[in-house]
C-alpha cells in the first residue's frame, strides 16, 4: 500500500489542492492520498479558520466523487499543536505492515520545513514529494536546483540528484520526490476574498464545496 499524505489548513479546499492531489496519486500509483486537515496548525492562529469541523466535511463533499482522494480527520483526534511529525508517526503507526508514506509538502512550505518540529525525523521516517508552486519554471533545472541546493544547506549533504532530476536520493534515507506536474493558481485566500466581495466562487472549488460555503455562511 502506498499512501500519501496531504496536510493543510485546507480553509476551504480548492481546486489547486485537489488537482495536485489527483496527480501525484497517479504519477507515484499511488493507493490513495489522505487529505489532512490541520486542527491546531502551529505556525497560525486557529481563530483565523474555519472551524475544523467545517473544514473536514468541505473536503469530504469536495473528494466524495473522486477515488483515491480521501479526508483524514487525525489531527482532530489528538490535543495540543498539529505537529506533521507526529501525524506521520500515528500514520505510520495505523498503516499496514509494509505499507509505503509519501509525505506531500508545497514548494513554499517545504522552503521553511527547519522551522517544523523534528523536522530531521521526518526526512528519516517517510518519503517526500515536493510541489512546485503554480506559476514558477517547474523545470528540471531551476526546480530541482532550488530544491537540491536547500536541502544541502538546511538538512543533509548526504542527498544526491538523481540522473533523471526527479528525486533526491540518500544512502540511509527515504527519498525527496519533485513533483512539477500540473497545477492551478488557485489560493484558500483568493477564495475566501471573492466570498467576503459577494462573488462567485464556482470556478475555484467544486459546486459541492460552493455549496456548504453558502449554506453554512462561511467567510462572511
Amino acid at each position: 500500500m502506498r499512501i500519501g499524505l496531504f496536510g493543510g489548513s485546507f480553509d476551504p479546499i480548492h481546486w489547486g489542492h485537489l488537482r495536485t492531489a489527483s496527480a501525484i496519486l497517479n504519477a507515484f500509483a499511488l493507493t490513495q492520498v489522505r487529505l489532512i486537515p490541520s486542527a491546531v496548525p502551529p505556525h497560525k492562529p486557529t481563530g483565523a479558520l474555519a472551524t475544523f469541523d467545517h473544514r473536514v466535511a468541505m473536503i469530504r463533499a469536495a473528494v466524495a466523487d473522486t477515488p483515491g482522494l480521501v479526508v483524514s480527520d487525525i489531527e482532530g483526534r489528538r490535543s495540543g499543536p498539529s505537529f506533521t511529525i507526529d501525524t506521520v508517526r500515528q500514520c505510520l503507526a495505523e498503516a499496514p505492515a509494509g505499507a509505503d508514506l509519501f509525505l506531500i509538502v508545497g514548494l513554499d512550505a517545504f522552503l521553511e520545513i527547519d522551522s517544523w518540529k523534528a523536522y530531521q525525523d521526518l526526512f528519516q521516517t517517510t518519503a517526500l514529494v515536493v510541489a512546485g508552486r503554480p506559476g514558477q519554471d517547474t523545470g528540471p533545472g531551476p526546480f530541482s536546483s532550488w530544491v537540491a541546493d536547500f536541502v544541502a544547506r538546511q538538512i543533509s549533504t548526504g542527498y544526491r540528484l538523481a540522473s533523471t532530476g526527479d528525486r533526491l536520493d540518500h544512502p540511509d534515507r527515504p527519498s525527496v520526490h519533485l513533483f512539477s506536474g500540473p497545477t492551478v493558481a488557485v489560493s484558500s485566500t483568493q477564495v475566501r476574498e471573492c466570498i467576503g466581495q459577494g462573488r462567485a466562487i464556482d470556478h475555484l472549488v467544486p459546486l459541492p464545496v460552493a455549496q456548504y460555503i453558502d449554506r453554512q455562511g462561511l467567510y462572511r
